[in-house]
């Protein structure tokens, strides 16, 4: 990365048409929407503008806050009970990924982080460590070691093919049987599906409208934990 690179993307977000993907995400370049809570203002809550793609994440019903963690990082804030963002009638996208944590537990069932339509994640139970991963109405996922509490963030990224669902929670990928040609059109963050909520602190958030490989998921979390670095980024 070059100085400017570099200079753009700690100051801007890497909101510049030339710099962004190539510099942070390995080459993975094509992103169509992302947000990012560090360039939102201390305190907004309400809504959640896009510094790739312009759209804008907005509360339906209550909302989170845009504060800070433990250790100063800047985090967009779901308290578990109510909050939640939402957009709809999106152009259409096949991958998405967050950069997140399930920060406790008020739901006691599952602890909702995303939703985009058929295809969803959480933490399930308020006792368990696991993801819950769900696909096209099919049968939940659970990966052994695939783990999105806190005090650390995970790299959680849901694509969808034609043919079946992919998954990445960090270095951990799998499928999840079923597919659909058809492109997610809505995003719902904070909560998994009816009153899963979540008490889920997000620090970024991206769309491709392609299917990323599994390779490409992988380079995604690389380029994602280095940025954060290892001590924030599991």
């Amino acid at each position: 990365m070059t100085i400017l690179e570099k200079f753009n993307f700690e100051f801007t977000g890497g909101n510049s048409a030339s710099l962004p993907i190539q510099a942070h995400y390995a080459g993975v370049d094509g992103v169509n929407n992302r947000w990012l809570s560090k360039l939102a203002p201390a305190g907004t809550t309400g809504t959640f503008a896009a510094v790739k793609g312009g759209l804008v994440l907005s509360s339906e019903g209550s909302a989170p806050t845009r504060t800070t963690d433990e250790n100063g990082v800047p985090i967009m804030r779901f308290d578990g009970v109510d909050d939640r963002l939402r957009l709809s009638g999106l152009s259409g996208f096949s991958t998405i990924t967050l950069v997140a944590r399930v920060n406790g537990s008020t739901d006691g069932t599952f602890d909702g982080i995303v939703h985009t339509g058929p295809t969803h994640a959480s933490r399930h139970s308020s006792v368990s460590t696991q993801a819950r991963l769900v696909y096209a109405g099919a049968s939940p996922v659970y990966p052994s070691t695939g783990n999105t509490t806190g005090p650390k963030y995970h790299v959680i990224t849901l694509v969808r093919t034609a043919t079946e669902g992919r998954w990445g929670i960090d270095s951990l990928t799998g499928t999840i049987t079923g597919g659909s040609s058809t492109l997610h059109s809505e995003i719902t963050l904070g909560r998994a599906a009816g009153t899963d909520y979540g008490a889920v602190d997000i620090l970024e958030v991206l769309t491709w409208p392609t299917a990323l490989s599994v390779g490409q998921m992988g380079l995604v979390y690389a380029a994602l934990k280095e940025h954060y670095g290892s001590a924030t980024v599991n």
